[in-house]
């Protein structure tokens, strides 16, 4: 199991596009709505997460070396 933002990012998008689908059942269509809130609400801390690790290597910015890398959440692929 990955564990990037990249993946979270991907997972939300799969979960928004089985919402639009059209063919789904009313019951399959509110396992999908309970399924997309459990999502969001388990996210939302990942991202905060995220935001705060972002705020703060930008703070510090100035005084770490060039070489030096992001923290290792905030990587892209």
């Amino acid at each position: 199991m990955s564990r990037t933002l990249t993946d979270l990012h991907n997972s939300l998008m799969a979960q928004l596009e089985r919402l639009g689908d059209e063919d789904l059942a009313p019951e399959e269509l509110e396992a999908e709505i309970r399924r997309s809130h459990s999502m969001g609400v388990l996210a939302k801390p990942i991202i905060d997460n995220a935001r705060l690790a972002l705020d703060v290597s930008r703070h510090f910015e100035d005084t770490l070396d060039a070489d030096r890398k992001p923290p290792k959440m905030l990587e892209a692929d």
